[in-house]
């Protein structure tokens, strides 16, 4: 298990003051990486060998949102499962112990060349095994769009891309918030957030972001991303909106 403490910063608050939920992503990659380093295994670490980490699936569950200059504690832990994908948990809490946030996620060890999945017990180091805290986690199915309600295109830009060169998982979340309706961006925030990767897009590309909202329920959202060049369907994502305390 790894843990760290830090301080919301000015430039990752919106106008209330409160955490934006692109920070909150990239907070958790930096605390999977920096554990990862640890063990000898973090993506630079990887590439040196011609392998990468790619993120395959994303549980978000917020029950608060923090505010500028709080105080915050972030642990994270991991499991093997099926000897191809390593699961890891997080747990955003205060410096008083108030839990904020949980998360689960699964992460893919890959041929940087070729792209295709490794087994892990081939590449990862004996601390991670030394490390490891079981847990299982059913990751929420997510479906096709039946319609689409609200569409548009987002070009990749260069600030859009991380260490191997594809755009960041907290990107595509930030494009799909941004597709639903006004009304709800103005006065609420993701309280539960799921996303399947399933492809990559890189620089000079463009993305359609599709949403369809949900018939039985008015703040929940599926969202699929497509390569506008292809079709190609890169991501899916569902979130759920509702009030939280300003």
């Amino acid at each position: 298990m790894y843990e760290e403490s830090l301080h919301i910063r000015f430039f990752e608050v919106d106008g209330h003051s409160m955490l934006k939920i692109g920070p909150i992503f990239n907070y958790l990659q930096d605390m999977a990486d920096k554990d990862a380093s640890r063990m000898e295994m973090s993506i630079p670490q990887l590439m040196e060998k011609g392998y990468t980490w790619v993120l395959h699936r994303y549980h978000l569950s917020m029950i608060r949102y923090p505010k500028l200059d709080e105080a915050l504690s972030i642990r994270t832990w991991h499991s093997p499962y099926k000897n191809l994908y390593s699961l890891r948990a997080f747990e955003m809490t205060t410096s008083f112990g108030e839990v904020l946030a949980k998360a689960t996620t699964s992460w893919i060890i890959i041929n940087y060349s070729t792209k295709r999945p490794m087994r892990l017990d081939r590449h990862v180091t004996s601390q991670y095994y030394k490390e490891i805290i079981p847990f299982e986690f059913d990751f929420s199915s997510l479906s096709p769009l039946e319609r689409i309600d609200l569409e548009d295109i987002y070009p990749v830009r260069i600030r859009d891309l991380d260490i191997n060169n594809h755009v960041n998982n907290a990107v595509y979340v930030e494009w799909a918030a941004e597709t639903v309706p006004t009304n709800i961006l103005q006065s609420m925030r993701p309280s539960e957030i799921d996303v399947i990767f399933k492809e990559q897009l890189t620089y000079g590309e463009k993305a359609v972001v599709q949403t369809q909202k949900e018939k039985t329920a008015s703040n929940v959202f599926d969202h699929v991303i497509l390569r506008e060049s292809d079709a190609r369907e890169i991501t899916r994502i569902r979130t759920s909106w509702k009030n939280m305390p300003l």
